[in-house]
């Protein structure tokens, strides 16, 4: 069973088919709250009736026992495994995470850590629990972070990292019994969906620091998709981006 979202689910799936695995179930999420929805199922090839959306679940009970699946992941996927399913997975559920977890469970994981001035950030294998981010580690991959970075080349970067933790990972998480899980050091962190943006909107009145403020820029700048902004005394909003180059 797959709860699959956005790119990283689509190149996960392409993951899972090359190695012909039986892909049971697919579970998007809802339309209005879904990227890549159409090239996802497109993708699976899968039966109509094997394909439901995360805000179907509970009103249909049946499903999951229609399918019967034996093991779990979670892609990109926006919203939390419901307890049922956590207890009716035999091989459990897992998850990939873009962050060196426990640092940034939750959202913004690309975002954050340039915010916060971090040197690293990276990507996570581990297994999900009731908690959030919070289940045991199976693999992880550091990531440096350079002075140029965006929320959106960060992205990038993290999805690579977690593709190849899943392929060097997957075959023993099938074996189950072959996982042995991993701990760090690292600071326990959480960055809440409301939280995730907190920086966007750049105030006119309030005072910034250079650092500071180039780090807020960089880090909402996902390229034509999304930046910081700031209104002006006329209410309308204008996006910010700037290009660092080391000078010569």
């Amino acid at each position: 069973l797959v709860f699959a979202n956005g790119q990283l689910g689509v190149e996960a799936l392409k993951i899972f088919l090359k190695k012909k695995y039986n892909i049971v179930g697919i579970v998007t999420h809802p339309i209005s709250f879904a990227t890549n929805h159409d090239q996802i199922i497109k993708l699976s090839k899968l039966k109509k009736n094997r394909i439901i959306s995360y805000d179907e679940l509970d009103s249909k009970k049946n499903w999951l026992s229609n399918i019967d699946p034996t093991i779990c992941f979670s892609f990109w996927s926006s919203f939390i495994i419901p307890q049922e399913l956590l207890k009716k997975i035999p091989l459990g559920v897992y998850n990939l995470h873009n962050s060196l977890l426990p640092s940034y469970k939750g959202s913004g994981a690309n975002i954050w850590p340039i915010i916060d001035n971090q040197k690293f950030s990276g990507a996570s294998l581990h297994r999900v629990t009731k908690m959030v981010d919070s289940g045991p580690i199976i693999a992880q991959k550091k990531i440096s972070i350079n002075k140029t970075e965006t929320g959106l080349t960060l992205f990038k970067k993290q999805q690579k990292e977690m593709m190849n933790l899943l392929k060097k990972n997957i075959n023993n998480i099938f074996l189950n019994y072959q996982i042995n899980y991993i701990k760090n050091n690292l600071k326990n962190s959480f960055v809440s969906k409301i939280k995730r943006d907190l920086h966007k909107e750049i105030k006119l009145n309030v005072k910034y620091k250079a650092k500071k403020l180039f780090q807020i820029i960089n880090a909402y700048n996902f390229g034509d998709l999304d930046s910081a902004f700031f209104t002006d005394d006329q209410g309308q909003k204008w996006n910010i981006k700037i290009s660092l180059r080391k000078r010569k």
